[in-house]
């Protein structure tokens, strides 16, 4: 008799314990990996570890790539001699997501616009033709046709991705400003159109995604070790470990409060940046995801959420000060499941050498939109 009723009991011990393993919870879940471009992560953990968590997730899922799809300078002609190379890193990231069932959004950034060079636009063009030649209605670059967007899209009743190309508001060559085929083409018209993509879907949980972060405490918001300092010339070659003090702080200190065109500091980063999160500050609960900084950070202002999740394939110096609940220069991702009325569970985790299974090292739970009145009409 127990001979029969041992294998009874391990199905429905094993279907129990898959069914604990569902996120039954989640309407959609976003899966956020940033600077993924670089060819040998091929080789790493990355993939793996994602496919898991998305199969966990129940197939309602979307994978946002936050730019810097392709290092060093975005997808050449095809005569390049790398090519191959630069192809190779496309495929890997594609194939994260090959005969699953979620959607895969690339977003540009500023290594896609060709290191934001000459031929950035053409470089980004390429991107989004070799991606629409997979045929793959699940898989597209956004926004397309190198405008700045924005792109909506809605994951449920309650919330909505709102998807920028922010290199665009900082390239300084060719760059698409058709109206008719972009609408919105200054700084200013994509602004009040944000505004109003707010103003319109009040109650909504809002995710506002591009490959610029807002807030970032790694080296592209000034923030750097005391090391650079001392030995600026290692960030250029590890062969020039030379103790420059004093003049060393030159650099860190001109990336801190002047800027490169890369970093939060620089006027027209910042011109985007505060208009975006003066919209935000009007909107409790609002969330922004973005990559570009190689680390990991969840940080809250003014109630605005912000999460930075640029590590796909290498780490930066990152330090947990200001407004950072976390930061960590870890490899990774971050997982964001979509409850009902909007309400988030964050998860960060750490997949490397030290943890290729992934780890979760971060975790924080939003609560739900609060539910806004109908006005009255007048």
């Amino acid at each position: 008799m127990m001979k029969n009723i041992l294998p009874f009991l391990f199905c429905f011990f094993f279907w129990d314990t898959y069914a604990q393993s569902q996120d039954t919870s989640a309407i959609h879940t976003l899966f956020l990996i940033g600077d993924a471009g670089e060819p040998y992560v091929v080789n790493t953990g990355l993939g793996k570890v994602l496919r898991e968590k998305i199969y966990v997730s129940g197939g309602r899922a979307t994978v946002l790539y936050l730019g810097d799809n392709i290092y060093p300078r975005g997808l050449p002609e095809k005569d390049a001699k790398n090519y191959a190379e630069d192809e190779l890193a496309l495929k890997t990231q594609t194939g994260f997501i090959e005969g699953m069932d979620a959607r895969g959004i690339f977003i540009p950034g500023n290594h896609d616009w060709q290191r934001w060079g000459k031929k950035g636009l053409q470089y980004l063009m390429n991107q989004q033709q070799w991606l629409d030649s997979l045929k793959d209605s699940r898989i597209t670059l956004l926004p397309k046709n190198g405008c700045p967007g924005p792109v909506q899209i809605p994951l449920g009743d309650n919330t909505l991705l709102v998807i920028l190309d922010t290199q665009w508001f900082l390239h300084q060559w060719d760059k698409t400003i058709d109206a008719e085929l972009c609408g919105p083409v200054t700084t200013a018209e994509v602004l009040t159109m944000v505004a109003d993509i707010f103003a319109s879907n009040p109650g909504k949980r809002i995710i506002l995604a591009g490959h610029h972060p807002l807030i970032t405490y790694g080296e592209h918001g000034g923030v750097f070790t005391w090391q650079a300092h001392i030995f600026p010339l290692e960030k250029f070659t590890k062969y020039l470990y030379l103790p420059l003090p004093v003049i060393g702080s030159f650099y860190p200190l001109y990336r801190k409060w002047f800027g490169h065109l890369q970093d939060t500091a620089h006027p027209l980063y910042r011109e985007f940046s505060r208009g975006l999160q003066s919209i935000m500050a009007q909107y409790p609960g609002s969330l922004y995801v973005s990559g570009h900084e190689h680390a990991l950070q969840y940080i809250v202002k003014d109630s605005t959420h912000y999460i930075v999740s640029g590590s796909g394939a290498k780490t930066e110096y990152v330090r947990k000060k200001g407004f950072a609940e976390f930061a960590k220069d870890v490899k990774g991702f971050v997982q964001v499941s979509i409850q009902n009325k909007g309400a988030l569970s964050l998860h960060y985790f750490q997949v490397d050498e030290k943890y290729p299974e992934g780890k979760e090292v971060f975790k924080r739970n939003l609560p739900a939109i609060p539910e806004v009145a109908p006005q009255k009409a007048p």
